[in-house]
């Protein structure tokens, strides 16, 4: 029997690409908000562009992992996707600095990018590995066990993947810091900085995407997510007491609760969006007893 993978279609795609104009704007016109701004404004446009840089990235690689096409494609849309944000970040800062940005900032971001696009999707990857969830256009899939099978062809893709962004990113690096010495510093540092936003990603993202796309009662995903996400940011402000030494700083706050908002907004109506358009959520069926 063919796998479900070889009888995927798609559904509508354009409200997904009005999507991504609309995100495109918008961080274009980040940079000179946030920077123009007077203090008290400032701190909540800061939350803003927080908020927004990480619900992108979470419906980015949301999709990257659980979307319908093949991995491949998957992989090469969506990192052209996040690209392109991040041309429309850069042009926006360009902007507001007037020429005073150097070559690098425009050469070192976007070939670290797809390193760390694909260590954000490490934890919705091992989900999607255990459970075999996926997206699909409603009516329009094979929903058998086949779900959970990892091709041959997936596993050349994958080593072909981490063997480039992994060579982009060296490049980047070596560009950067051609000491020897920061070179070796920073590939003992990145590592860590890498599994904490990883380990955010899969948190913040994960749930909401349960929420929009898995739950049958919707007023009750609502119910649980709140408190959820509220231990979230009570685990967050902890974690920076800690590590300020107990002073954290006031100002903290009003941007964390900023970017809480806009997070799960942004992150739950573009899921919303995607499930508007006719996709759904597809689970491996259980073979029988006996």
């Amino acid at each position: 029997m063919p796998t479900p993978y070889r009888r995927a279609r798609t559904g509508p795609l354009w409200p997904l690409g009005v999507l991504l104009g609309v995100f495109a704007m918008v961080d274009v016109l980040l940079p000179a908000m946030v920077r123009g701004a007077p203090w008290p404004v400032g701190e909540f446009l800061i939350g803003v562009t927080m908020g927004l840089v990480f619900a992108q990235a979470g419906l980015l690689t949301l999709w990257a992992v659980f979307g319908p096409h093949p991995l491949a494609l998957r992989w090469t849309t969506t990192v052209g996707a996040a690209e392109f944000l991040l041309g429309a970040f850069l042009a926006g800062s360009l902007l507001v600095m007037e020429g005073r940005l150097s070559w690098e900032d425009f050469v070192i971001p976007p070939l670290v990018l797809p390193l760390l696009f694909l260590v954000l999707q490490a934890p919705l990857g091992l989900f999607r590995a255990v459970t075999g969830w996926r997206i699909a256009v409603e009516g329009r899939e094979d929903v058998s066990g086949g779900a959970r099978q990892f091709r041959i062809v997936d596993l050349f893709t994958v080593t072909l993947i981490v063997a480039v962004t992994l060579g982009l990113a060296q490049w980047a690096v070596s560009l950067g810091e051609p000491d020897p010495e920061g070179l070796a510093e920073v590939w003992l540092v990145a590592p860590i900085y890498f599994a904490i936003l990883a380990a955010a990603n899969g948190l913040l993202a994960l749930p909401c995407f349960w929420a929009v796309f898995a739950a049958r009662d919707k007023p009750e995903a609502v119910v649980i997510l709140l408190p959820y996400y509220l231990l979230l940011a009570v685990g967050w402000f902890v974690l920076l007491a800690v590590l300020t030494g107990g002073s954290m700083p006031a100002e903290v706050i009003g941007p964390t609760v900023v970017f809480g908002v806009v997070y799960l907004a942004v992150l739950a109506g573009g899921l919303s969006l995607i499930r508007a358009c006719g996709y759904v959520l597809l689970r491996p069926r259980r073979r029988a007893a006996g």
